[in-house]
């Protein structure tokens, strides 16, 4: 379930200030792991079971988060999922570094799936947790930015290991996004695409999406100061805009909407002022 032919480490002088073990760099070369989800839904990691429904005290996290600088090279990372009953699945030349400086977090990883599914992906982040946290692996108190590149990818591949919010038949193409989040809430996503062979439909009382292709760039954002923090998203109750930057498309059907920009912006009501949306458009073929 986990193989590490090679571990080096270089302790940090912080160890004796902290009276804790503190790690100046931990290098894992070539590791192999195994994570597993068996029938009934229980998850393990390296054969160990991780207790979902348990609460964690965070202390394992804590101290990963802790350490200065972990780094990952050439590593192979297996995902069998039995409830689900999917082929396995195996991301080969696993990179991956975690560089820890304080209140600030910085992460990177690029792996390879299978090339039927997709060219090398790209994942990164940054974040802060607060001043003073005495739990600092707690994510729902983090805030930052999440950046992923996905290329050359057939996204109806991906269907057998996880679940869309829509029903994906098929898509081939690349997506690039960067997201935003403040305590566990998303403040801003976009996303460029370049998409072909897409059939899509987004609710269940709307007939299907069928594009040759879809082209541009797709911003959606929410005000942040928008209810308590630690809430669940509030899209669509507390505002947001929407924001179509160099898009196009073309359906199967032969309908093309031109290169355009147009954006759409929702306030609520609020203290006796009506709601009301704003829509503006560099230029629109209304037919």
């Amino acid at each position: 379930a986990l193989r590490l032919p090679k571990v080096s480490a270089t302790v940090s002088w912080w160890s004796v200030l902290v009276a804790d073990l503190r790690l100046y760099s931990l290098e894992i070369d070539k590791p192999d792991m195994d994570i597993e989800r068996d029938a009934s839904g229980n998850f393990y990691v390296a054969g160990l079971l991780l207790d979902l429904k348990k609460e964690s005290d965070g202390k394992a996290a804590n101290w990963i988060l802790s350490q200065e600088e972990i780094r990952i090279t050439d590593g192979q990372l297996s995902w069998k999922d039995n409830l689900r009953q999917a082929p396995e699945l195996v991301l080969s030349h696993v990179d991956a570094v975690l560089h820890n400086a304080g209140r600030r977090h910085q992460f990177a990883l690029t792996a390879t799936p299978p090339s039927t599914i997709a060219a090398p992906l790209d994942l990164r982040a940054t974040f802060d947790h607060p001043y003073f946290s005495q739990r600092i692996s707690d994510a729902a108190r983090w805030t930052g930015t999440l950046y992923a590149d996905l290329r050359d990818t057939d996204l109806a591949a991906w269907k057998t290991y996880i679940d869309f919010p829509f029903d994906l038949q098929q898509a081939k193409g690349s997506v690039r996004a960067w997201l935003a989040f403040d305590h566990a809430r998303v403040a801003d996503l976009t996303a460029d695409v370049s998409l072909s062979d897409v059939a899509v439909q987004l609710r269940k009382d709307l007939a299907p999406l069928e594009l040759t292709t879809a082209n541009g760039r797709i911003s959606v954002s929410e005000p942040l100061d928008a209810g308590p923090r630690n809430s669940a998203l509030t899209f669509g109750t507390q505002g947001h805009a929407i924001s179509l930057v160099d898009f196009s498309l073309q359906t199967r059907d032969g309908l093309v909407l031109p290169k355009t920009t147009l954006s759409e912006r929702y306030v609520p009501a609020k203290k006796g002022v009506p709601e009301h949306t704003e829509v503006q458009a560099k230029l629109l073929d209304l037919q």
